[in-house]
């Protein structure tokens, strides 16, 4: 592992994960970037002022990194995160993907895989949310399906 990292906290929230991967690889490196995204904007920024006075390289995109149209959603922009990830990443550090975004890894994944910046990620940390639709059976059991198949094309890949 090289002794530069850096992160990409998709759905940041109030940066408690954020906080708590800064403080796991700052032993094992110098975190040199970090990259956060959410989409709740005000959430965020209440709580942005406290992660930059302590690690000043932050930076903060309030942006969904897929976007979708829930019935109940709050419209935000969105950007692409692949491409983001293709021009923000390097083989020369070491890439973590921290990933909580509400179902929306489902589509990123697959388009991450494909990618050729996938052989810049070193290590993913992933929520899976196919139990959010809990209401929808096969559409659970359709997520459940692609979950598995991501999880597949991943073990074949050297990402911790």
């Amino acid at each position: 592992m090289t002794d530069k990292i850096k992160i990409f906290d998709l759905g940041s929230n109030e940066f408690k994960q954020t906080k708590n991967l800064l403080r796991k690889f700052s032993k094992q490196g110098t975190v040199v970037e970090v990259h956060t995204f959410e989409a709740q904007k005000n959430l965020a920024l209440s709580n942005l002022g406290g992660l930059k006075k302590e690690y000043p390289l932050t930076t903060f995109i309030s942006r969904a990194s897929k976007d979708y149209n829930y019935d109940d959603a709050i419209l935000t922009p969105a950007i692409n995160f692949v491409r983001y990830f293709q021009e923000n990443s390097s083989e020369s550090m070491y890439n973590i993907i921290k990933m909580d975004i509400e179902g929306a890894e489902y589509t990123i994944l697959p388009d991450l895989i494909r990618s050729p910046s996938i052989k810049n990620l070193d290590e993913l940390l992933c929520e899976w949310h196919a139990q959010m639709y809990r209401e929808n059976l096969a559409q659970r059991e359709e997520f459940f399906s692609i979950e598995k198949n991501i999880k597949q094309e991943l073990s074949k890949l050297p990402i911790k």
